[in-house]
């Protein structure tokens, strides 16, 4: 939930880059937040798929 938050925060901050420095700001931080949205995925999927996980990595998303 809170990788979901800080992804969504950081795709809001492009609304706020008027400038180079800015934007580069809130690409470092829409590439971090996905890549650790995606780091965070894969123990879930472990833990709750048990032996069906190749059926159930496709519910919890892209």
């Amino acid at each position: 939930m809170t990788t979901l938050a800080v992804q969504a925060l950081a795709t809001a901050a492009f609304v706020l880059a008027d400038s180079f420095w800015p934007f580069v700001l809130a690409v470092s931080a829409a590439t971090g937040a996905k890549a650790a949205g995606l780091a965070a995925r894969a123990p879930l999927v472990r833990h709750h798929g048990g032996t069906g996980r190749r059926s159930f990595a496709p519910v919890c998303g892209p």
